[in-house]
């Protein structure tokens, strides 16, 4: 787009407000559902398909992303438990107790 026409888009669209005209605006998490929506769909449609068929890798494909998840789940659990700094006793706050509360009137 040359810089007279991105001028002009932009004069455009600032008439169409001023005027109080509202230019179609789309929500990019409305978009991004209605892709999951979709992918969940052929998903789903190709797991029946293969359930009728009999398909092994049908049951397979699933079983084996599910462990793969739980493994990877683990490992990240592993990990952030193993890497997270300890403060020494040295450094830890000294026992706070809480101050008495007034008693009820």
């Amino acid at each position: 787009m040359t810089a007279s026409g991105a001028e002009s888009t932009i004069h455009l669209t600032h008439r169409f407000l001023k005027r109080g005209f509202r230019l179609p605006r789309y929500d990019s998490t409305k978009q991004t559902g209605a892709i999951v929506c979709a992918g969940s769909a052929t998903l789903a449609t190709a797991f029946v398909v293969g359930l009728l068929r009999r398909s092994y890798w049908t049951l397979a494909i699933p079983v084996v992303g599910g462990v793969v998840v739980f493994v990877l789940v683990a490992v990240w659990v592993g990990l952030t438990l193993a890497l997270t700094p300890v403060k020494p006793e040295s450094e830890l706050q000294p026992d706070f107790s809480y101050p008495s509360l007034p008693d009820k009137p």
